[in-house]
């Protein structure tokens, strides 16, 4: 298997084939755990506004996101960018229905992705279903795939995205992988900060949930509906 690591907006332009979105903190962790959860289906969308517009016209539908726009207030959100969040929910909370999905750069890379007509399948993988994801592009025969860690705002690179990216291409190429190292390594970056102390955006448990590796057994596909918003399902419904 021919296996390409490509970051960000560019990677999400350049992926063709078979494509893997990885956005570990949080976007890929949250849908995942939506999708586990009992959610129909997440629609990821890149404009909090839209997201907003969605709400309104279909009142039934929950709104799980983030904005960096100070004129939406956080308030305006069911749950926040949080699999923890979703957790406390319970599966009643999602069971069968449509969630909206914004946040500041994973949901932004799948809008670009699904509008990329190179890539026949895409995917989209976290720790958390990092095991599912790799038996099914074994079982799959899949000859290429391209990666694509998703990285921060401004197209920065995100340490967890890419040390997430690299260990699906170590356990698709049958290479040993350090799980225990990589966790020590993430608590102590930059990246984790954003869990501890009191300016902590997230809760600990987020970070907890994020590296908790084959916690779910989705293997979940990003595509395009209709409508043209990118749309997020369990692989096999």
């Amino acid at each position: 298997m021919q296996i390409t690591i490509r970051h960000g907006m560019t990677g999400a332009k350049m992926a063709t084939g078979v494509a893997v979105v990885v956005d570990v903190f949080n976007a890929s962790t949250t849908a995942v755990t939506v999708l586990e959860r009992g959610a129909a289906r997440v629609l990821a969308v890149a404009d909090p506004a839209q997201a907003l517009t969605l709400r309104k016209a279909n009142p039934d539908w929950l709104l799980v996101g983030e904005s960096a726009d100070e004129a939406i207030s956080h308030q305006a959100f069911d749950l926040p960018n949080s699999p923890h969040a979703v957790m406390q929910c319970g599966e009643m909370g999602f069971n069968g229905k449509t969630v909206v999905l914004s946040t500041l750069s994973g949901s932004v890379i799948m809008t670009e992705m699904v509008e990329n007509e190179q890539c026949d399948i895409i995917l989209t993988c976290g720790f958390v279903n990092m095991g599912a994801t790799v038996r099914w592009l074994h079982g799959a025969g899949v000859d290429s795939v391209t990666l694509i860690p998703a990285g921060g705002l401004g197209g920065t690179h995100s340490p967890e995205d890419a040390m997430c990216a690299m260990y699906l291409k170590n356990e698709l190429e049958t290479f040993p992988n350090v799980m225990d190292a990589l966790v020590r390594f993430l608590r102590g970056s930059e990246s984790a900060e954003r869990f501890w102390g009191d300016s902590a955006l997230y809760n600990e448990s987020d970070f907890n949930i994020g590296v908790e590796l084959d916690r779910f057994s989705s293997v979940v596909s990003l595509e395009k509906e209709a409508t043209g918003i990118a749309v997020l399902k369990k692989l096999d419904e």
